[in-house]
């Protein structure tokens, strides 16, 4: 028995069956594994694709959003401004009348809400000046005037403000 067991392993070993066998479970294994390294990549780029997607529709949305939030608001304030300016305007007819005076009041308070620091200040003033000169008062042409010059500067700034406030549009 140790006979043969000698003669199995005596005989020289053939590399080239074993060079041909490994080349052939490479050739085999080869493919399995690129298929494996670029599937799993595939898979990664995918994943980062759609996060891409997502967060890029996130960004559309709060940009849509942003842009309607101040379409909003910049229609508000003009509403605002303009209502000022209408009511000023109606209550120059009658300066006796206290609905109109109301009015005006009413509108200056709600035009204060979207206005800076210092219109803030140039509506109140405009606002003590009505209530201090103004309401109760005659019609003489000096008055008339000084009133309409007064309601003139005051949309003069209120329409700097409403200029500063839209965006600017970029054409190509």
């Amino acid at each position: 028995m140790n006979a043969n067991f000698d003669s199995l392993f005596s005989h020289p070993l053939d590399l080239s069956w074993v060079i041909t066998a490994v080349i052939a479970i490479a050739a085999f294994l080869s493919p399995v594994a690129v298929a494996l390294i670029n599937n799993h990549h595939a898979y990664k780029m995918k994943k980062l694709e759609f996060c891409h997607e997502e967060n890029m529709k996130k960004l559309s949305l709060s940009h849509e959003a942003a842009q309607k939030q101040f379409e909003i608001y910049y229609a508000d304030k003009k509403t605002a401004f303009s209502e000022v300016l209408r009511s000023a305007g109606n209550f120059t007819a009658s300066k006796q009348s206290l609905e109109r005076y109301q009015n005006v009041h009413s509108a200056v308070d709600t035009a204060l809400l979207f206005c800076d620091s210092q219109n803030q200040k140039t509506l109140i003033s405009f606002m003590d000046k009505i209530d201090n000169e103004v309401f109760g008062s005659g019609s003489s042409r000096e008055e008339r005037t000084m009133y309409s010059s007064l309601i003139a500067s005051l949309g003069c700034e209120l329409n700097k403000e409403l200029t500063s406030t839209k965006q600017i549009v970029e054409r190509e």
